[in-house]
């Protein structure tokens, strides 16, 4: 049987320059029978394996895609080496290693297409928070008031920002280039947050409308 640790933490057998791993964050084992398993050791933004968050241990297939935060773990590669593996460490902005199962390819490759996308996936908050910033300028609008047609126009042009860059941000998740996809999801949600205050005045100027012709 043989095990390896990864985390953050250089006591591992395998560091991850990711802020988003724990300093000791899981580890695989190669069992006796040829069996593989992976244990997730109760770290805060858990690990994801073919997009779903997994917790205890779970059996690896070689086509399997485990991932901690914005980095691909390679975890194939760590076992396909016959002498003392030494100790390796992963830049989250590095290329992923190379896995060389053999007939495995094309199916990895699928499994990686079909992957959801989970640490970076902000579209559906960001449709959400465009429609309810939206929709007091629409009620006013509705009242008489088409002078908030300008209104409008900036909160659409906003949540549509908003919305392109997370599906960006979501597109480079499965294209396992981190660096951007942390660019674009700091974007996205820097405007849904300029959304978010945009809203709050509408809520309130539609209040006081409601108020002065009541």
């Amino acid at each position: 049987m043989k095990v390896v640790t990864i985390g953050r933490s250089q006591d591992n057998d395998v560091t991850i320059a990711d802020q988003f791993a724990s300093r000791h964050h899981l580890q695989i084992i190669c069992h006796d029978d040829g069996h593989y398993s992976l244990s997730d050791f109760g770290s805060s933004n858990g690990t994801f394996v073919n997009g779903n968050r997994v917790s205890g241990e779970i059996l690896l297939k070689p086509t399997d895609i485990v991932r901690i935060g914005n980095t691909t773990i390679p975890w194939m590669s760590y076992f396909e080496v016959q002498a003392q593996i030494p100790h390796t460490e992963i830049n989250e902005d590095s290329e992923p290693l190379a896995v060389t199962p053999t007939d495995d390819a094309t199916a990895a490759s699928e499994a990686s297409a079909e992957r959801t996308t989970v640490f970076f996936s902000s579209t559906t908050t960001s449709v959400v928070v465009l429609a309810l910033s939206s929709l007091p300028i629409i009620v006013i609008m509705c009242m008489g008031g088409w002078l908030f047609f300008v209104r409008l126009l900036i909160a659409v042009v906003l949540g549509g920002l908003a919305i392109f860059f997370s599906k960006r941000a979501d597109a480079k998740v499965v294209e396992n280039d981190g660096t951007k996809a942390m660019k674009f999801a700091k974007t996205a949600l820097s405007l849904n947050v300029v959304q978010v205050i945009y809203g709050i005045f509408s809520w309130v100027g539609l209040v006081q409308i409601i108020i002065m012709t009541v």
